[in-house]
């Protein structure tokens, strides 16, 4: 079941609508996945699924690195690139231009969460952190991160306590490995400015702000926006 609850929509001009805000549970890791797995009762040993998972990954990134699409029953894979040519004859520069992983909800997944899918609404009064739009300074589409830069969250329900480090902002990695921010600059609850960690590495990010509600009780609010730290430009070699 799928929860959700209903807030008032602050991009129409004074109207009086709504949208649905989905509620996250949690966020789950491959462990997680590979949790439920053994938990139907199959015969194949986790150390299987490791093995398998670990070369199916590094075959379709092998895959997409030779230029194929890739497609699988949940995501469609491949390669793009950004930025704008001033000719036919202009080559790629990694300067003006930005080669960017190409991920798209494959058809069957799409079909699947449009048909099989359940809701639930939750009361709109329960309170959970929904972070809506950032503003990254060095950033044009503020979408790419710069360790050690100035970001902007907005939104919802924001403020966390910043002693308790099962609170804050979150940068979690592809891989899982979650950096927390450490630097706030302001922390209430429709804004939070911070430090991006310079300890990030590049690739792809989620963000997430988790706030205590009661004695246990840590929710998490999700940033659509998809997140990165681009590749470090190699600078040439001085003869």
């Amino acid at each position: 079941m799928i929860d959700f609850a209903l807030y008032k929509n602050t991009l129409t001009n004074g109207k009086k609508l709504f949208k649905a805000v989905v509620l996250t549970r949690e966020t789950l890791t491959l462990d997680d996945v590979m949790d439920r797995m053994m938990q139907q009762g199959t015969t194949v040993t986790r150390q299987d699924i490791i093995a398998v998972l670990d070369l199916f990954f590094r075959t379709v990134m092998m895959l997409v690195l030779e230029g194929h699409s890739v497609l699988t029953p949940l995501v469609n894979l491949g390669v793009s690139i950004k930025g704008v040519f001033n000719s036919q004859d202009d080559t790629l520069d990694k300067k003006r231009h930005e080669v960017k992983p190409r991920v798209n909800a494959n058809k069957v997944f799409k079909d699947v969460i449009k048909n099989q899918a359940q809701f639930q609404q939750q009361k709109p009064n329960r309170p959970m952190p929904q972070p809506t739009e950032c503003t990254i300074p060095t950033s044009t589409d503020n979408s790419t991160l710069t360790p050690g830069g100035g970001m902007k969250l907005s939104g919802y329900n924001l403020q966390f306590d910043e002693s308790d480090p099962a609170q804050g902002i979150f940068l979690v990695a592809e891989d899982q490995t979650r950096t927390r921010v450490q630097f706030m600059l302001q922390n209430t609850a429709r804004e939070l400015i911070f430090l991006i960690p310079n300890t990030l590495t590049p690739g792809p990010y989620t963000l997430e702000v988790k706030a205590r509600y009661g004695n246990d009780n840590i929710r998490t609010g999700v940033l659509e926006t998809p997140l990165a730290v681009p590749e470090a430009e190699t600078q040439p070699t001085l003869l």
